[in-house]
């Protein structure tokens, strides 16, 4: 399983969490490359799963990608058939808790440096 890369990837989908909680546009733009008729639709979708009293994060680290006590992991990593590049499946957490929405993103390695990428949202 693929282990070196987890803190970065954590670090990454927490940063993009926390944006998307905190409505951080700007990072969500320029970081994360969301579009406004992107992130319009991702508000929708989040509305939908929580309504707005929501209070979005996910898995603490020490549990994300465990999967010893459930099916799959909170986080899970796949490799993509691009090279470098990793499709991401993250339940999202509300109020502290595993919710039943996933986000799926891509994680990219170019040179020296991660990126991730939303795809959307879903269940």
């Amino acid at each position: 399983m693929i282990t070196d890369f987890q803190p970065t990837a954590y670090t990454l989908i927490r940063d993009l969490v926390i944006a998307i909680h905190t409505n951080a546009t700007t990072l969500l733009y320029t970081k994360f490359n969301l579009t406004d008729a992107v992130w319009k639709e991702l508000q929708e979708e989040l509305d939908h799963f929580y309504g707005p009293e929501r209070q979005l994060g996910i898995a603490p680290i020490a549990q994300a990608f465990d999967n010893s006590s459930r099916d799959r992991p909170y986080i899970a990593l796949f490799p993509m058939q691009e090279p470098e590049t990793w499709g991401v499946e993250c339940v999202l957490w509300n109020h502290g808790k595993p919710s039943d929405a996933i986000l799926h993103l891509k994680l990219h390695h170019l040179e020296a440096a991660w990126m991730l990428r939303y795809s959307y949202l879903g269940a």
